[in-house]
């Protein structure tokens, strides 16, 4: 129950203000009926109607006008850039402010979209303002509707359609970021998330960790073996120095600063032909180069060929093996 409010005599007395730029710009194309609708929708939402009154039935049966007329006269200023239509059933409309930028979007060029989105979310309706931020995502990346609705299966194969637009749309901005733009760029990282499971068992094991393997764990996973360049005996062996230790995250931390401090040195030095570096995790006191190899500095690094590439990699997962014993110390 609220604090203070207006009698319904008080609110019954009161104004409500229409924006200038709505009679400027909107009012002299609009019909009746959708005029009607509009006003009489911004006397709820500035009066302040009980919720009993703030329906589709009440306002069609105050406007002497059918629930699909109300409807429609929404749709025309949703089309305006004057609402957006929260949810269909039951219909519930937010206003916008008159002048403030809202994006259309042609309901033709997502309907086939729209259709396997929904198939995809078997188990719940998708909200229009869902939908949208979907839109805005391909709008803004020009990512193919195929490569979207490849991550949001999968997404839902691994958490359930209970899962929110927002962590589908985080998942694919992570792995717009790695590079993928098409469908066969997402199948390839979907059979390499689907094909750690196995090591990630042994890494979860090694952590101490009971709880299932999941999606977020899998993308790890992947970051730590394809971008990072670790192999599984690197990883296992960061691992058991992070048991019950922060788990996962700690995990990933561990990996993130031993790449950070190591990785650039690393390729660098293999680029110049001087070996690998002979520094530890941190810096301060020497901590050995794998073999005896020797560290000398160095200037920026530059491109990576795509031979010595494969042989940096092999190298860095070596170094990563070799010198875990250095974190430890942290």
């Amino acid at each position: 129950m609220a604090l203070c409010k207006l009698t319904r005599d008080a609110a019954d007395d009161g104004c409500t203000l229409v924006d200038n730029r709505f009679i400027r710009e909107h009012l002299p194309d609009a019909d009746g009926d959708a005029l009607k609708v509009y006003l009489y929708g911004l006397w709820l939402c500035r009066a302040g109607a009980p919720l009993c009154d703030n329906t589709l039935e009440r306002m069609s049966d105050a406007l002497g006008l059918t629930a699909a007329q109300v409807t429609a006269a929404f749709e025309y200023w949703r089309d305006q850039g004057l609402v957006t239509i929260v949810n269909t059933t039951p219909l519930e409309v937010a206003y916008v402010r008159p002048g403030q930028s809202v994006k259309m979007y042609k309901p033709a060029k997502f309907a086939d979209f729209n259709a396997q989105l929904q198939r995809i979310f078997d188990g719940r309706m998708l909200l229009e303002s869902e939908f949208l931020k979907y839109y805005e995502f391909l709008d803004d990346t020009r990512l193919p509707q195929e490569v979207l609705l490849l991550i949001a299966a999968y997404c839902v194969r691994l958490k359930g359609d209970g899962i929110r637009t927002n962590y589908v749309l985080a998942v694919a901005r992570a792995w717009y970021a790695l590079g993928i733009r098409t469908v066969e760029d997402a199948e390839r990282h979907i059979d390499l998330e689907d094909a750690s499971t196995e090591s990630l068992r042994k890494v979860a094991k090694e952590l101490g960790k009971k709880s299932s393997i999941d999606l977020d764990d899998k993308q790890l996973y992947v970051k730590w073996t394809s971008s990072w360049g670790f192999s599984d005996e690197a990883i296992l062996a960061a691992a058991k120095l992070c048991k019950k230790r922060g788990g996962m995250e700690r995990l990933d931390a561990l990996l993130d600063e031993l790449f950070r401090e190591l990785g650039s040195a690393v390729v660098t030095a293999l680029e110049q032909g001087e070996g690998l570096p002979a520094h530890g995790l941190r810096g301060g006191e020497g901590r050995g180069a794998p073999g005896g190899l020797r560290h000398s500095p160095s200037s920026k690094s530059s491109a990576l060929t795509s031979t010595a590439r494969p042989a940096a990699m092999a190298a860095l997962r070596a170094w990563g093996v070799m010198s875990l014993w250095a974190v430890s110390r942290i």
